[in-house]
């Protein structure tokens, strides 16, 4: 589940249930490949047959019995308007090691909720010394903060479950940073930090030399000096914060 490393485990391989009402769409099953016991929301993208989910049209996932409400980002639609593919998420009950769970997503008339850009952010910060340069920090609070006020940051999630924003910051020459930052309603977060040097027809570019502290509160996950990075390349590093 969410942000964590796979371990080398063998699960037995899930079952997957049939469809048995008018509404259902899609059976799957959910297992937890973890090597602890796991509880957390969900982000699945999920491909839908033409007419099959008209766009004004929400989606439960029928647990154990249960309706959860599934949170659905429509990413691209049949030539009539339904849904073609969407990212979803939704919670799933706790896991143990290997086991896994039936789940039927099924169509229903759910309000959308758009909660704009509420949930906390992420204490993600970056700390640059461009040789020969300028010394930068970037706090990514910070940065969703202001982009936000200025209606520049953007959207890949937005629902009552998840936020997913993109802030892009221009750093020197060719060089920028990228964050991807994804917030759950439960307070997890994943941030992606990615250093690109790849911008092109700039007046200047060429290779970068830097050194960078990434900390995740008072935690610092990664440091690196002397690093020299070539045009048209990047790397990124995936930051996990919350329970």
């Amino acid at each position: 589940l969410r942000g964590q490393a796979i371990p080398e485990i063998s699960p037995s391989v899930p079952s997957v249930p049939f469809l048995s009402r008018a509404n259902d769409l899609v059976g799957l099953a959910i297992q937890n490949n973890q090597s602890s016991r796991a509880s957390a929301p969900i982000t699945v993208s999920q491909i839908f047959a033409l007419g099959a989910l008209p766009n004004n049209m929400g989606l439960v996932a029928r647990i154990r019995g249960s309706s959860v409400p599934v949170q659905v980002d429509v990413k691209a639609t049949h030539p009539d308007g339904s849904v073609r593919m969407a990212v979803l998420t939704f919670a799933v009950p706790a896991l143990g090691v290997g086991e896994s769970i039936p789940v039927i997503l099924a169509r229903e008339q759910t309000p959308h909720e758009d909660i704009g850009d509420t949930f906390q952010a992420p204490k993600v910060t970056v700390d640059l010394n461009i040789h020969g340069g300028k010394q930068v920090h970037l706090d990514v609070a910070s940065l969703i903060v202001q982009s936000a006020k200025t209606g520049r940051v953007s959207y890949w999630l937005r629902g009552p479950q998840v936020v997913e924003t993109r802030l892009d910051v221009p750093i020197a020459g060719s060089l920028h940073v990228t964050f991807d930052v994804r917030r759950y309603a439960d307070g997890d977060a994943v941030t992606d930090v990615e250093f690109k040097n790849d911008y092109a027809f700039q007046s200047t570019g060429g290779p970068m030399f830097y050194d960078v502290k990434i900390a995740n509160g008072k935690d610092v996950p990664f440091t690196a000096s002397n690093v020299e990075q070539p045009q048209y390349t990047q790397w990124h590093k995936k930051i996990v914060s919350g329970n």
